[in-house]
């Protein structure tokens, strides 16, 4: 082949691409594009948050973390700016010790139906609960952030309740169910652990259910264990300070330094904390099973984000209940969340959260069974 030939065969192979790519965008997407290059072609035109500032703004609720980490850029006085990196609102009480931070008890009026941050006696979201197992009751335990929690609906309209309510299937204290939610918005996964640690022996679970959101698993998932080195705080669990030693995670790091020393370790720290999660439920003869739960997001986006969550699952052989697609296909997303820059679900998304959350349970029975402690009912 002449170099004019190889140069024109050449050119006319870059036109093509170009072209592919044009009809790539999602605006003008065929039905014979591919959906992967249809996602790459949607990061490169995408106008809107970066992938830090969007998880930072899971809810707007996190904009505090985004301003600290932003002060510090400028050189905010660092203990100020750590101080302010895990949201701590007048509903919370600030602890020197691993979880840094925790609910106060009975906070707010449950029977307000416009209260959004309501505690029990326990310092849980969610109604009293007995220190001690009711006979013939299967308790749950749900661990989690604030997707779990219910951020963004009036107490008693979000995600938990309405499954306990299924679960339990008007049985009550006749052999029904009961959940009880644990979950603190602004909780990582190292937070989880403790809980889970905490929870077992106060609680005396039959299931622990452990609910991930992006937040949890996806880049600033360091946050809380950058806070804990910053403060002088034990790590306490062995793995943690070796990704610390190992990532040179060092107490004087701003928050967008300590997000890119961690950011190698994610995958091994997801797997390792759901690890030991799973062995200390063992230990305690207790099952396991992790809910993963989406913000109101582009679903595309979300895929990539829990793929690390959902390939140690499986190589830990964890049972799954995945909801990450409960908001695809959404034309309008904003009927579903709180706002454009809350992407916490509002009562209508949790409503179609638990929708999904019903749909998957009776596409797995077993699963079903282990949480509601009885065989799914047969459809009418």
């Amino acid at each position: 082949m002449t170099p004019f030939a190889r140069s024109a065969s050449a050119t006319l192979a870059l036109l093509s691409a170009l072209l592919l790519v044009e009809r790539a965008h999602p605006s003008v997407a065929p039905a014979f594009v591919p959906r992967w290059l249809q996602g790459q072609v949607r990061e490169c035109v995408y106008h809107g948050l970066n992938e830090e500032d969007e998880l930072g703004l899971l809810a707007g609720y996190y904009t505090e973390l985004l301003d600290a980490s932003r002060e510090a850029t400028r050189g905010g006085d660092l203990d100020e700016v750590w101080e302010r990196a895990l949201h701590r609102g007048a509903i919370h009480e600030r602890l020197d010790s691993f979880l840094l931070y925790r609910p106060k008890p009975s906070h707010g009026d449950a029977k307000d139906p416009a209260s959004f941050h309501v505690t029990n006696s326990a310092g849980l979201f969610d109604r009293d609960y007995p220190d001690a197992r009711t006979p013939g009751v299967r308790r749950i335990v749900w661990i989690g952030d604030s997707l779990s929690r219910g951020l963004g609906a009036p107490f008693g309209e979000a995600l938990e309740p309405r499954v306990e309510a299924w679960l339990d299937g008007g049985r009550g204290a006749a052999g029904g169910v009961e959940v009880l939610n644990l979950a603190v918005e602004g909780y990582r996964l190292t937070q989880f652990m403790k809980v889970v640690d905490l929870a077992l022996p106060r609680w005396r679970p039959d299931v622990v259910l452990v609910g991930l959101s992006d937040l949890s698993v996806a880049r600033i998932w360091g946050h809380h264990l950058a806070c804990l080195v910053h403060d002088g705080i034990d790590l306490e669990y062995p793995f943690l300070r070796e990704i610390v030693a190992r990532a040179r995670l060092e107490r004087d790091d701003p928050p967008r330094v300590a997000d890119g020393k961690l950011a190698p370790f994610r995958a091994e720290f997801v797997r390792t904390a759901l690890a030991t999660i799973q062995a200390s439920c063992a230990a305690a003869g207790v099952e396991l099973v992790v809910a993963l739960l989406p913000a109101v997001g582009e679903s595309e986006r979300l895929v990539q984000r829990f793929r690390e969550a959902r390939e140690a699952c499986a190589a830990l052989g964890l049972r799954q209940i995945d909801l990450v697609d409960t908001f695809a296909g959404v034309d309008d997303l904003t009927d579903w969340r709180v706002s454009d820059i809350d992407h916490h679900p509002n009562v209508a998304g949790y409503e179609r959260l638990f929708e999904s959350f019903a749909a998957a349970l009776e596409r797995d029975p077993a699963t079903y069974e282990l949480l509601a402690g009885r065989p799914l009912p047969a459809r009418r």
